[in-house]
């Protein structure tokens, strides 16, 4: 089955469609890609890296990594900017995350050597 793609004004349009949506967009975008993850990694204990920027991506990637964080994931964050989520979704799941004792990193993790 072939995924649609959006053009830009598309997916603007169904942003703002689900803008008053329960549970927003963001999370709802975040769980679906920690579900992506957890079915790529399945038990096998991977570490997972996440990588967030400040923009609604970003936030959709600092929900992902509280949702694999809370079932057990190793989880680093790479914080590309430093700085602070644009949106309240995001920063309280940035928030979450770190008070939950998630790693974040602002450089590139280099693997074992």
């Amino acid at each position: 089955m072939a995924l649609p793609i959006l053009t830009g004004a598309q997916l603007r349009e169904v942003e703002s469609q689900m803008a008053a949506a329960t549970p927003p967009l963001m999370v709802r975008a975040g769980a679906a890609v920690a579900e992506a993850a957890r079915a790529m990694t399945g038990e096998t204990g991977a570490a997972i890296l996440v990588v967030a920027g400040p923009g609604n991506n970003g936030g959709d990637a600092w929900i992902a990594a509280l949702n694999l964080l809370e079932t057990f994931h190793r989880v680093v964050v790479l914080d590309v900017t430093g700085l602070p989520a644009r949106l309240e979704t995001a920063r309280l799941a940035k928030d979450a995350f770190v008070a939950k004792g998630g790693s974040v990193v602002r450089e590139w993790p280099l693997g074992p050597a």
